[in-house]
């Protein structure tokens, strides 16, 4: 197995891994002295390969004790040499996305590193999600790992950035996004306009059922959008409420509308939105 790693073979790599841990489990038990080895063996690795192979016996068979151990892993894969193709970068990112679900930080860095790899619809609308979550207040005494490999792990995310957006809100930091995606932009500005104008509708539907409701001296429970915009007059402040309700409570309802719009396009094997095709069915007409 250290041949192999120092060579980056790749030889019935999982088969020897996963034979090296059971026999390293059965001589010494201990999961300090277990851990170490992985972390002897680490520094021989070539490749990002053998190091998912490590991580994956050590989440088997620790489980939570080996979780610092699995993050210093995926450290050291972002770093290696290897790991700048982009399926690989992003498969870590997925990877430190499972090892640690409940840090929205975390998450928040992997997600918006894996945009900026690969800036397509759906990973935009997986960052849009994140972001606009509400932050969350961290009791260092009780994270997951330690604090300073957290700092360490975020840092090394960033450093592969083309930006900061540590002090930016949604807005700018989707203005970044969008400059990015090239053509697929045009889709998420035509959801976004689609899902406002639906927005628009079920807050005027839920006005009507409030005012139904009132006439006829019967009493009920609404749901958050009737419940703000009530007694609001002014109109600039409707408009920043139902923007609002738009970020926390519709994200979801973009990425439904954005697959539910999309058509395919036998002839030329390509995706658009389905109030385009008049448009598109135009295009190759013109084309022959």
């Amino acid at each position: 197995l250290s041949r192999q790693l120092q060579q980056g073979e790749m030889y019935c790599a999982w088969e020897l891994t996963l034979f090296w841990s059971k026999l390293q489990q059965r001589v010494e038990p201990s999961t300090q002295i277990y851990l170490e080895r992985c972390r002897q063996l680490s520094v021989l690795t070539k490749t990002v390969y053998h190091i998912f192979f490590l991580i994956k016996v050590i989440n088997s068979e620790i489980d939570a004790a080996g979780l610092a151990t699995c993050i210093e892993l995926c450290v050291k894969a972002l770093r290696l040499e290897a790991s700048e193709n982009t399926e690989v970068k992003i498969s870590i990112c997925k990877t430190i996305s499972c090892l640690l679900p409940d840090d929205l930080e975390v998450k928040r860095a992997c997600q918006l590193s894996e945009f900026l790899l690969e800036p397509t619809v759906d990973a935009y609308y997986a960052v849009e999600m994140l972001y606009n979550q509400p932050d969350q207040k961290y009791d260092e005494e009780n994270l997951p790992i330690p604090n300073s490999l957290r700092c360490e792990l975020l840092l090394v995310l960033k450093t592969q950035w083309p930006f900061d957006p540590e002090f930016w809100d949604w807005k700018m930091l989707k203005r970044q996004c969008l400059a990015l995606m090239g053509e697929e932009a045009s889709i998420v500005s035509s959801i976004d306009e689609l899902n406002d104008s639906e927005m628009h509708e079920k807050v005027e539907d839920c006005q009507d059922e409030n005012k139904d409701s009132s006439a006829n001296g019967l009493s009920g429970c609404f749901d958050e959008a009737t419940n703000l915009l009530r007694g609001i007059r002014d109109k600039k402040q409707k408009n920043r409420e139902i923007k609002k309700l738009r970020e926390r409570g519709f994200i979801s309802a973009r990425f439904r509308n954005w697959q539910a719009y999309m058509q395919y396009c036998v002839l030329c094997d390509k995706e658009f939105l389905g109030h385009r095709i008049v448009r598109h069915a135009q295009k190759h007409y013109k084309d022959g």
